[in-house]
C-alpha cells in the first residue's frame, strides 16, 4: 500500500511539473498577444496576472489542504 501512495504522489509531481512548464512557456505569447490587442502597460499586464492567479491559487491550496 505504502508503494502505491509513493507511485501516486510521484505522478502527481509529474504531472504538476509538466503542467507549471506548459504555463510558463504560454506566458511569452500570452502577453505578446495582450500587447497587441490593447493599449496597456507590462505593470498593468502583471496586476491583472495576480488578480487571476491569486483567487485561483487560494482555490486550489484549500482543496488540496482541505
Amino acid at each position: 500500500m505504502e508503494h502505491a501512495l509513493r507511485r501516486d504522489s510521484y505522478s502527481r509531481g509529474v504531472v504538476m511539473v509538466a503542467l507549471a512548464g506548459t504555463l510558463w512557456g504560454t506566458i511569452g505569447p500570452a502577453t505578446s498577444a495582450i500587447f497587441q490587442l490593447a493599449t496597456t502597460t507590462p505593470l498593468s499586464v502583471s496586476f491583472l496576472r495576480v488578480l487571476i492567479a491569486t483567487p485561483l491559487m487560494t482555490l486550489v491550496a484549500w482543496r488540496m489542504l482541505g
